[in-house]
């Protein structure tokens, strides 16, 4: 990493995920982005995830905040890949995309689409560097 960490993991697991599973799937969705832990700089996920011990526990043990968004306005966002078995649960589209999205800021860029790894969903995105819509710089 160089410089200014600026990259958003949005999260979603099944319930009673732990840390170490979720750490596990970050770190797999980081290393197919080229990326790694230090360009994070907050994780994400919907607000009905409030009571998981693993998401805060992954959050606190990284340093990091954890930015829990209402659903409200993770229904709103687009994402590149919405999930059929998501929104039949939870009535959401997605919950790993639409967190990284909206946490990340206005124009955010997905820079890792939807990551599966059992149980939990991670999705990467950034600001663009180059103010093109480009998040890959």
């Amino acid at each position: 990493m160089v410089g200014t960490p600026t990259l958003t993991a949005g999260i979603g697991c099944r319930r009673g995920t732990d840390a170490d599973r979720l750490a596990q799937a970050l770190d797999g969705a980081l290393r197919d982005a080229g990326r790694e832990r230090g360009d994070l700089c907050r994780l994400a996920s919907w607000d009905g995830k409030a009571d998981e011990v693993g998401l805060a526990a992954l959050a606190n043990r990284l340093g990091l905040p954890l930015i829990l968004l209402p659903a409200d306005s993770l229904a709103l966002q687009p994402v590149a890949a919405p999930s059929a078995r998501v929104a039949g649960k939870i009535g959401l589209p997605s919950v790993a995309e639409a967190a990284a999205l909206l946490a990340a800021g206005p124009g955010a860029c997905l820079v890792r689409p939807r990551f599966v790894d059992g149980p939990v969903v991670v999705a990467l995105a950034a600001l663009p560097p180059d103010g093109k819509g480009n998040a890959d710089g």
